[in-house]
């Protein structure tokens, strides 16, 4: 005996209902505004410049803040000193933290030259490190040199 075979219009209207249940297998209630704390890891994480010396920094517009980014995979970091770009290696185990020697474009900008110095001289007398929430401290000997704010960066 020949089963009869289900009709378009029957089997539409019920692979909308699996769709639709499978599909909210993955949803989850909103939270109402609560924010999610993601630790950051101080590899990985773009880190923006926000005070060296104990001086607040301020980029004079249009200028780019000054940042880094730490890359794990070859351990190498990259970023922006104010006014000039840079890469070299660094040396990472536990909370100590070492940037190997960093080469850099040779612009002069007057306006961010004294951000660029303190910047620089804090990567190279940084030997460990803290991160608190969102802010990266570079420490020397154990004494703050400069602050940065972290954000996840784009893989």
């Amino acid at each position: 005996m020949r089963r009869p075979v289900a009709s378009p219009a029957r089997i539409l209207p019920i692979a909308l209902v699996a769709f639709l249940a499978q599909a909210s297998l993955g949803c989850t209630a909103p939270d109402h505004g609560k924010q999610v704390a993601t630790a950051l890891s101080v590899e990985g994480t773009h880190w923006t410049l926000v005070e060296v010396a104990g001086e607040s920094v301020n980029i004079p517009e249009p200028g780019q803040k000054a940042f880094f980014q730490l890359s794990p995979l070859d351990h190498r970091v990259t970023g922006y000193s104010g006014c000039n770009q840079m890469n070299g290696g660094y040396r990472l185990d536990g909370s100590s933290l070492e940037f190997l020697p960093i080469a850099m474009t040779r612009k002069y900008c007057q306006a961010t030259a004294s951000i660029e110095q303190g910047f620089t001289a804090a990567l190279s007398a940084t030997n460990g490190y803290r991160i608190s929430g969102s802010t990266l401290e570079l420490l020397g000997e154990g004494k703050p040199l400069a602050k940065l704010d972290g954000r996840q960066a784009v893989p």
